[in-house]
């Protein structure tokens, strides 16, 4: 069985062979600059890049590397190997958004249909959400947007709700609470969003071909897939 230095050099190597073809100028750039230039533009490498930079000194501290073939001086910790394995499988294989599968085939309302529709839909689910099709745009009613449409019905007397239009109800949905992502986008991609969503809350990222409103969702992701 391979030492756990000569498995740890391994995966480095195939590691930093990956970064650096994502990043252009000096092919001698440092490790960890390159690890820093990635994470600029993927998310992948922004969830790992502590772990990267710590297996960098990691291998600058057990690998001496002058004369012809760099010489490991030292064998990691099992865990520490299986780890730095890891990650090179994550990074070479990511898993993107086409990839997550869906509970229930995803279904579309037309924002001129009764609002009952969408709310029989998301009760019978258990879903919190529902994709509308309104203006030749995908957005999402959600639970929020129908607690501030019935907020701002509250001084009325009378309410017939089996006579509300959807579109009625999406005018008080919040504002700028859905993003779109490519179905080819990370799965991290999404997770990242969902994390950072400090100042206004994501409740869902629907995914297309084309990762824009007018694309035809083929999926829709929300914080309760990471958790």
């Amino acid at each position: 069985m391979m030492p756990n230095g000569d498995r740890f050099e391994a995966a480095y190597n195939k590691i930093a062979a990956l970064l650096r073809k994502k990043v252009r100028g000096d092919r001698w750039l440092p490790f960890s600059s390159v690890v820093h230039e990635v994470a600029e533009n993927d998310a992948t490498v922004r969830a790992i890049k502590d772990d990267l930079l710590q297996y960098g000194d990691l291998r600058n501290a057990i690998v001496h590397d002058r004369g012809k073939a760099p010489k490991v001086l030292a064998d990691p910790r099992d865990d520490v190997v299986t780890r730095i394995e890891e990650i090179w499988d994550r990074l070479s294989r990511p898993r993107i958004l086409r990839s997550l599968p869906r509970p229930v085939p995803l279904q579309f309302f037309d924002a001129s249909v009764l609002l009952q529709e969408p709310l029989s839909y998301m009760r019978e689910n258990d879903f919190s959400q529902a994709i509308v099709f309104r203006n030749g745009k995908y957005v999402i009613l959600s639970t929020e947007g129908n607690a501030h449409w019935l907020e701002s019905k509250a001084k009325e007397d009378i309410i017939a709700l089996s006579e509300v239009q959807l579109s009625d109800v999406l005018e008080c949905e919040p504002k700028d609470t859905c993003v779109y992502l490519r179905a080819n986008d990370s799965v991290d991609l999404a997770r990242e969003i969902f994390a950072n969503d400090i100042g206004k809350r994501v409740f869902s990222v629907l995914v297309s071909e084309s990762g824009k409103a007018e694309g035809k969702p083929i999926n829709i992701v929300t914080p309760w897939d990471f958790i």
